[in-house]
């Protein structure tokens, strides 16, 4: 209470002397003084540290009951003082008999009276204040004085103390400037980015962060010099711009005049201009930053002006130069292209000639391939059969499947390349999967990791298999979200007890059977990386924690119903037995858990699964189709599953994959491609090229 009624005084102070300094005339600023309440703290002889120290000295028989009636007595009707006494019948139940509560500048503060008088005597026995004083130490020493010793006053009450401890240091404040740094902490967790509005607004209220800035921006709300302000504004005003015509306090004037701004929206003092609101600043900076880019426009049309000029004389001299001897290096080069010409006419010629023998004996060399086709392979017919393989490669893109779910290749290579074909068609369909899964998201690739882990577990397996196919494997069944549970911090604070804090990876609503009487209990399930817990779902506390060490394996019937049973080592004290639960979406939560465990668990599909109990009794569960039905009877559990229908997008897929199956089946024929100039074969071989049956034998 006296730091801030400092602070206010302060920060008036330091308004009313700069409006002073700068002849402004001051305004009065609306503010709540909690100077009445540091009075009825402080006050002599009424106040309650005078009566806390009456009480102490008063002889009889005195008490804390006491002290709290006096305090009854005195501020009765004091507004910012309220007990059990002191408030009327209505507001009692908000108050007990031994306690006190003070309407403070931040918020109300309930005091507790026992122990307040023993506290204010804290008396130290003059003898051991004597021991102290004669310490070889000499800051021990220094503690007790002699001067102290020889007083026969009574010693000062620990209340009494510290308001002159206070007082002496508001003195000292008084006397200096003191600047205030207000530290805000944004959460109680020590961690980054985590903001906690309710915390950052407590720690606002009781720094009274708000009256502060009230009284601060009461006034004018932005002052600067009058040089800086007009440094950077001057160009709005064609009085001040480029160079202002009178002094820096009339130019200010000027300029705020000629932008139109109200009188009552700024003041000029003797060294520095005051504007009012932020919204007049705000005003003037928009219109600098679009006068801005007209000023800049204009030096930058001189600045580039005078450098093309420049530019320009250097170009026209260097034409000059140039235009001189352009004529002789011209009449060089024609002499010069005129000798090469005649050089490479003549190796032309020379060249046409060797082309015409060489093309005669290829053409030769293939029509004798060609009738020899058929035969073992010869020197003789060896390039022809070079030629039909590689109009075979040649024409292989054509025959390219487009997406990576077809199946088809290209028809029959000849024989020698059968291998080859054989390699390329397992090479593109591995380029294919490449290209693929570079183009799917970190998401969609995980989402496919496990519904791939899913299928490997499941498929042909669980009838209830294909409809999990189309949705997504998410990792909360719960609606809201746990996190927005209200009892959700008590079960994150026994996650952190537990040191179990890596995150949550699945949540889901479930049906627990027990195990004695197979009666049913819903419960939410938390999966962790360590751990399952079962917990109440109004709540969330904790039944049973189960670590994920101590699981042995799952196992699930063929049926579509939705019953899981996971099967423990019944190592735990509190393990009953393996657990025999109902959970909604069986397949997402088997092959969560499985990854959560690096698959380490076995995971079981059979029509017959029998759980074991702790006391080594086993309880056989029985599946069967109908309508869903879970009861016991002599010992045996049955379940009944409804009969799952399979998904349309199921059936398309393996009606898809059974086309796909006799189409490989099948010849195909070529993409209509265009082909190339220097991918088209010569005359003489475009009928062996063009006829892959042909060269098929003789390969």
């Amino acid at each position: 209470e006296k730091l801030q009624q400092l602070f206010i005084e302060l920060t008036l102070k330091q308004e009313q002397e700069e409006y002073a300094r700068e002849g402004i005339a001051w305004e009065p600023v609306h503010f709540f003084d909690n100077k009445i309440i540091c009075d009825m703290v402080e006050e002599k002889h009424k106040g309650i540290v005078a009566i806390l120290d009456e009480e102490c000295l008063r002889p009889g028989e005195v008490s804390d009951d006491t002290f709290l009636e006096r305090m009854d007595h005195n501020f009765a009707k004091h507004k910012h003082y309220h007990s059990f006494r002191a408030v009327g019948n209505k507001d009692r139940r908000a108050h007990t008999r031994n306690t006190f509560q003070i309407s403070h500048y931040a918020g109300d503060v309930v005091y507790t009276v026992e122990g307040f008088l023993d506290k204010n005597n804290d008396l130290l026995f003059r003898d051991m204040k004597e021991v102290v004083n004669k310490s070889t130490n000499p800051v021990a020493a220094a503690l007790f004085p002699l001067e102290e010793l020889q007083s026969l006053k009574r010693p000062l009450t620990a209340a009494t103390q510290f308001k002159t401890s206070m007082n002496a240091l508001i003195d000292i404040l008084m006397r200096k400037s003191p600047w205030y740094v207000r530290c805000i902490k944004p959460n109680a967790l020590k961690k980054p980015v985590v903001f906690d509005p309710d915390l950052v607004r407590h720690q606002i209220k009781y720094l009274n962060l708000m009256e502060n800035l009230r009284v601060r921006r009461a006034g004018f709300a932005y002052r600067r010099p009058h040089d800086e302000f007009l440094q950077r504004y001057k160009c709005l005003c064609p009085q001040t711009w480029p160079h202002p015509r009178t002094a820096a306090p009339e130019a200010v004037r000027t300029l705020l005049l000629h932008l139109r701004v109200p009188a009552n929206e700024f003041r000029i003092g003797h060294t520095k201009v005051f504007i009012r609101t932020p919204a007049t600043l705000f005003d003037i900076e928009a219109r600098f930053q679009q006068q801005k880019h007209r000023v800049v426009a204009k030096i930058q049309a001189h600045v580039r002006g005078r450098q093309q000029r420049a530019e320009f004389l250097k170009m026209k001299a260097a034409v000059v130069m140039i235009a001189k001897h352009w004529r002789r290096v011209a009449a060089q080069r024609r002499l010069q292209k005129l000798k090469q010409a005649y050089l490479e006419l003549k190796l032309a010629c020379v060249r046409w000639i060797r082309r015409r023998q060489r093309a005669y004996r290829v053409i030769e060399n293939l029509v004798r391939g060609y009738k020899l086709r058929r035969q073992p392979r010869s020197p003789d017919n060896a390039t022809f059969l070079n030629l039909a393989r590689y109009h075979w490669l040649v024409s292989l893109p054509s025959y390219l499947p487009p997406t990576i779910l077809d199946h088809t290749w290209c028809p029959p290579p000849p024989p020698a390349l059968q291998q080859p074909s054989a390699l390329l068609q397992k090479m593109h369909k591995r380029l294919q999967v490449r290209k693929y899964l570079r183009s799917l998201a970190p998401d969609r690739k995980a989402q496919l990791a496990l519904k791939l882990a899913a299928s490997q577990m499941f498929k042909d397996k669980k009838q209830s298999y294909p409809s999990s196919i189309g949705q997504p494997f998410i990792s909360s069944r719960v609606a809201p979200p746990l996190d927005q549970h209200r009892a959700y911090p008590s079960f994150n604070k026994m996650l952190t007890k537990l040191k179990d804090t890596a995150g949550l990876k699945y949540t889901t609503p479930v049906v627990k059977y027990d195990r004695s009487s197979g009666k049913p209990r819903e419960r939410l399930l938390v999966l962790t990386p360590t751990a399952l817990y079962f917990l109440r779902s109004d709540n969330l506390a904790l039944i049973f924690r189960l670590d994920l060490m101590h699981l042995k394996g799952l196992s699930v019937s063929a049926l579509s119903d939705t019953t899981v049973v996971l099967h423990t080592d019944q190592t735990e004290k509190k393990d009953k037995g393996d657990f025999v639960l109902n959970v909604p979406q069986p397949i997402e939560f088997i092959t969560l858990l499985s990854a959560t465990t690096q698959n380490r668990l076995a995971v079981a599909v059979t029509d017959s699964i029998t759980c074991t109990r702790r006391s080594g009794r086993p309880v056989p569960l029985s599946f069967a189709v109908g309508t869903d039905l879970v009861e016991r009877k002599k010992g045996v559990q049955h379940i009944a599953a409804p009969a799952a229908a399979v998904p349309d997008h199921y059936t398309r897929h393996l009606q898809a994959v059974a086309a796909r199956t006799r189409a490989m089946q099948q010849p195909v024929a070529p993409k209509s491609a265009p082909r190339s100039a220097a991918a088209r074969p010569p005359p003489s071989a475009a009928a062996a090229a063009s006829r892959p049956g042909a060269d098929a034998g003789a390969g």
